[in-house]
């Protein structure tokens, strides 16, 4: 009744209000010609903010860039590098906002264009989705065993001999 439907409005509040205080948002979108241009890094810094905030920055960034691809719009290639990745696209059954659109972009994006590299230092909490999709693989010192069973599941290349040599790697 009207008691839960009070109840929901003020808990909307409290979350707007969070997210407002984020300075992410403002009266105008970013421009994401600006964000692509050739010969130029865009950093966008979201460290410390809420993985929730994180995920949707990706989202609608991703969602972008997708869209302009499919409509062939993009005149050069674009590289998305995703820090901490295992926050945007976890596996098992967890998802984010960003979930959907990583995993569409690591399966089909190389042919529009749009090239993404996942960092982490848990590939064994990155969707296997995700992972699978990772043909070219800097792999450095990897010591929990989770850990090297992702990698060697995702990737075709690595023997169980290069396995048994990643704790020895350096840092």
């Amino acid at each position: 009744g009207e008691e839960d439907e009070m109840r929901a409005a003020r808990n909307a509040l409290t979350y707007v209000t969070k997210l407002i205080r984020y300075p992410v948002w403002g009266y105008k979108t970013i421009d994401l010609d600006k964000i692509v241009e050739p010969m130029q890094l865009t950093v966008i810094d979201l460290a410390g903010t809420e993985k929730v905030v994180t995920a949707y920055t990706a989202e609608w960034l991703l969602s972008n860039l997708w869209q302009r691809a499919l409509a062939g719009e993009l005149r050069w290639p674009v590289f998305v590098v995703l820090e901490e990745a295992h926050n945007l696209v976890p596996g098992g059954r967890e998802q984010t906002k960003a979930s959907r659109i990583v995993n569409t972009v690591a399966a089909e994006c190389r042919k529009f264009g749009v090239f993404l590299v996942v960092i982490t230092q848990r590939p064994s909490k990155i969707a296997d989705d995700t992972l699978s999709q990772c043909a070219s693989q800097l792999i450095m010192r990897l010591t929990n065993p989770d850990d090297q069973k992702a990698v060697q599941r995702a990737s075709e290349v690595v023997s169980q001999s290069l396995l048994e040599d990643l704790p020895a790697l350096n840092q």
